[in-house]
């Protein structure tokens, strides 16, 4: 009996123990287990720091930052003599009907267009460019009454055409010409001057603006301590302004003369570029 006992009790001696080794077994394993996750916590939170040192580094040798620029404007001009005359020319005439009004218009149109083609002029740079009729009214007082009333007296007929001259030499000539074919009802509305293709003109002007804004750049940089670093985004604008310009009260004065002189003068072609460069730092 008393061996039966002492066996129970060894039995549950000995699973106690095993119980007690296993408890502290999970508690080592969990602490190593904490112990790694610590080491390599520290080990991934080194390598950010490493990482983010060697970004520094080259962010520090880089010198440079993409958020900033000098931004500059450059403008280029070319000057050259025109080669196309615009000429508004036209007629202008009045009647107690219609019919007899633009039957007029039309007569002295003819003529002028007639002078045109003597002087070689071609006629796809003929174009017209307005033709109109309107009613004309007078007002007259009534007798008696404080208002006055609309009295039709007839109408009045506009034509015109723009004309390209591309011999300026005898741009005067041609006018001339024009004007005595019209007669009294020639009406010259104005001339300007251009050149046809300016093409090359605006690339040599571009490559002057381009050249203006990198200087203007390199100025700001040393001005400021820093260096011009690479371009960023450039744009450009071209244009150009005609040099003689006439308007239709000077070009009917000039009408009156025996020879009317015209000058063309000089076309200036002009390009404006807006550049951003980066900015490097010393």
């Amino acid at each position: 009996m008393l061996n039966i006992n002492y066996t129970k009790f060894h039995i549950a001696l000995v699973s106690i123990l095993i119980l007690a080794i296993g408890c502290n077994t999970d508690d080592n394993t969990s602490e190593s287990n904490k112990t790694v996750s610590g080491v390599n916590t520290q080990s991934q939170s080194m390598n950010s720091i490493e990482s983010t040192g060697t970004s520094l580094n080259l962010n520090a040798k880089n010198n440079t930052t993409s958020d900033s620029g000098i931004n500059v404007t450059g403008v280029g001009s070319t000057d050259a003599k025109p080669d196309l005359s615009i000429v508004n020319v036209g007629v202008e005439t009045r009647g107690e009907t219609v019919a007899s009004a633009r039957a007029q218009a039309a007569s002295s149109m003819s003529k002028v267009l007639t002078s045109l083609k003597k002087n070689d002029v071609d006629a796809k740079d003929v174009q017209t460019s307005n033709f109109s009729i309107y009613p004309e009214y007078v007002y007259e007082d009534v007798p008696g009454k404080r208002y006055s009333v609309q009295k039709l007296i007839g109408y009045r007929v506009s034509n015109a055409v723009t004309v390209k001259v591309r011999d300026l030499d005898r741009l005067g000539e041609i006018i001339d010409d024009a004007a005595s074919a019209g007669g009294d009802d020639i009406r010259i509305n104005g001339i300007s001057f251009t050149i046809d293709d300016t093409k090359t003109l605006e690339d040599e002007a571009r490559e002057l603006a381009v050249l203006d804004a990198t200087r203007k750049a390199d100025q700001i940089a040393l001005t400021t301590g820093t260096s011009r670093g690479r371009i960023i985004y450039i744009t450009d604008n071209s244009s150009h302004n005609a040099g003689s310009n006439f308007s239709r009260m000077e070009m009917s004065m000039l009408s009156d003369y025996a020879s009317t002189p015209i000058s063309s003068g000089e076309l200036t072609i002009t390009v404006t570029v807006n550049a951003l460069f980066a900015i490097v730092y010393e």
